[in-house]
């Protein structure tokens, strides 16, 4: 799946381990983290992009994808598909934050 770019790669490294209470955690386990929860929130994020776009256009997106096509390129073609696209993708991204954190504060 496309990956779209919102924040600052560091921003968000930082307020995932700062959110799970991770800054002191060996290296190794911050890294596995990072990439886990990264995944999955983008995961998140492009389901809500498929679902706004119209089949044509999420087809395109995904070709596009698969061809290569650069980051600029993919949030280009959904900025011009999604016009509310910033909003809709910050509002994804805080919602899965709220899930996280509450699944973590179930767990613990």
């Amino acid at each position: 799946m496309a990956t779209i770019n919102l924040l600052n790669e560091e921003q968000i490294k930082q307020a995932i381990l700062r959110d799970l209470n991770l800054q002191d955690a060996p290296q190794s386990v911050q890294e596995q983290t990072i990439v886990k929860i990264t995944e999955m929130a983008l995961k998140q994020l492009m389901i809500a992009v498929l679902e706004k776009l119209n089949e044509s256009d999420a087809q395109e997106l995904v070709r596009m994808q698969e061809n290569g096509a650069s980051q600029e390129k993919l949030t280009a073609f959904v900025k011009s598909k999604i016009p509310d696209f910033d909003s809709m993708a910050q509002q994804t991204m805080q919602k899965f934050k709220e899930d996280f954190k509450k699944t973590v504060t179930d767990v613990k």
